[in-house]
């Protein structure tokens, strides 16, 4: 398991409305922006309900772990998104963003998901509008292994 930026995944697969902005980074729609949080790169933004991602994940070894989204909301947004898992169960419930006063102001918001071992294929839920998203880690017990 590991922190991901979510711009960056190869292979990923992301339902969208009409606002997909393309850029030079990635030329297939998903809504890209120039991110000033630690470590640069880009953020995935023009959240809307009703827009997911989709990824796969190893998980070498079941249990609960943390799950930590690093996010920007000028405004707190109730229900913003869930976890969900290949057969569409809620693994997170609805988790509520607080408001970090803009676009690019970063706050790191945390849940648990509990997931089988082996490889897994998640959906980031976009259920209200309002945020943007830099990265997600998982962390299992006292030790994690991150990737940006």
């Amino acid at each position: 398991m590991h922190r991901q930026n979510l711009a960056g995944w190869t292979g990923v697969q992301y339902g969208r409305g009409v606002n997909g902005n393309a850029n030079s980074y990635r030329a297939d729609g998903v809504n890209l922006d120039n991110t000033s949080d630690t470590g640069g790169g880009y953020n995935l933004g023009w959240t809307s309900g009703g827009q997911w991602f989709r990824y796969t994940v190893d998980v070498a070894t079941a249990g609960t772990y943390t799950l930590d989204l690093r996010v920007a909301a000028p405004a707190a947004v109730t229900g913003a998104l869930h976890l969900s898992d290949a057969s569409g169960t809620n693994l997170t419930g609805a988790v509520d963003l607080p408001a970090t006063g803009d676009w690019q102001t970063w706050a790191t918001v945390t849940t648990h998901v509990t997931l089988p071992a082996g490889r897994q294929i998640l959906t980031l839920d976009q259920d209200s509008g309002g945020w943007n998203i830099n990265h997600l880690g998982f962390t299992a017990g006292s030790g994690s292994h991150r990737r940006r």
